[in-house]
């Protein structure tokens, strides 16, 4: 039976006989099918066709490496993390030896987007300035055919053609910038992981130590609540919003301020179900976030906490939000929250 493998760029199946005969290609334990092969190839070679339907196949390409890069990275750190079986000493310093390894690696995949984008600015250039010709070419078209006095029969054609093609010049440099401007965001978001990555080797053996008191399995997806992936922070706190223990609340109310609105919208819900009283001022803030789905989840969570309703409005003009916001916030001067003996710092 023929072995089958899977690509680890777009995760299709790659038989044996592919690699035999050269189609797919391995390296190390990598695997890229035919198809991703041809469009590293091409991505490496730099070669460009004519017209806007290239300036986006180069994106796709670049977009395809960064994502990859990203994948490599993450493989990594789950290595990383999944490498409990080590004394604390020896964990360190393997730990600090990966991190410093991914922060190198961050640093070149950095350099290589950086590249690439300049490579897309001076395409992106040279797209401006074709469009200008194009645009300065149909002007003096229109000019010479007004001039003349007897209008020939597919001067309405002609026309048509020009402002199709000025269109057309129009519509790839705008999907042009809009590539450049994703590409940026992607350098950006690398750089943002390889400053955690640079705090993490810092600070030495980097995670915290998991919450005590509580079943393993609850430790466990608290201790989760910290890993730097948001989708396993999301994971963690979705399986927790159905406990009710309110010893809980300490480690939820933080993810009200999470950089995944998913993830604040789990929190203010848990933190209602849990009747936090200490949590009441980060919930009465949570009423400001940008999503509407949290400022509600933030105060169906102070009704039920407080056993009243001060008319907040999640979907109502900021104005009107803001009116409401100052309602909870008074109620919250007005009934301060006392101390709970026994919570987690």
């Amino acid at each position: 039976m023929t072995e089958v493998h899977f690509c680890n760029l777009c995760d299709q199946s790659v038989p044996q006989d592919h690699l035999d005969d050269g189609s797919a290609v391995r390296h190390g334990g990598r695997i890229l099918c035919a198809t991703c092969r041809d469009v590293m190839q091409l991505a490496a070679t730099g070669q460009r066709a004519k017209g806007s339907r290239a300036g986006v196949l180069a994106a796709v390409v670049v977009g395809l490496i960064g994502w990859g890069a990203a994948a490599y990275v993450w493989l990594d750190l789950k290595d990383v993390a999944g490498d409990a079986s080590l004394t604390a000493s020896s964990q360190s310093a393997e730990q600090s030896q990966r991190l410093q390894r991914l922060s190198d690696r961050l640093d070149r995949s950095v350099e290589a987007l950086d590249a690439r984008a300049t490579a897309l600015d001076a395409d992106l250039l040279g797209l401006r300035q074709s469009s200008a010709r194009a645009a300065e070419s149909v002007q003096e078209q229109l000019l010479m055919l007004e001039k003349t006095t007897e209008p020939l029969p597919d001067l309405a054609d002609a026309q048509a053609r020009q402002d199709q093609q000025l269109r057309e010049a129009q519509t790839a440099r705008t999907l042009l910038e809009q590539d450049v401007r994703d590409l940026r965001g992607a350098v950006d978001a690398l750089r943002a992981a390889l400053t955690e990555l640079n705090a993490a080797l810092a600070a030495g053996s980097g995670a915290d130590a998991a919450p005590a008191g509580f079943p393993a399995a609850t430790e466990e997806l608290l201790s989760q609540l910290r890993d730097p992936d948001p989708l396993r922070r999301s994971v963690a706190i979705e399986k927790l919003s159905h406990d009710p223990d309110p010893r809980l609340a300490p480690y939820v109310a933080p993810l009200l301020k999470d950089s995944y609105e998913m993830n604040r919208y789990y929190a203010a819900t848990h933190l209602g179900l849990l009747k936090a009283r200490e949590s009441a001022a980060a919930l009465v803030e949570a009423l400001l976030d940008d999503y509407s789905l949290v400022r509600k989840a933030a105060n169906d969570a102070l009704i039920a906490l407080s056993g009243l309703d001060q008319n907040f409005d999640p979907k109502a003009g900021e104005g009107e939000r803001r009116k409401g916001y100052e309602r909870w916030k008074q109620w919250l001067g007005d009934h301060p929250a006392q101390p709970e003996s026994g919570s987690a710092q």
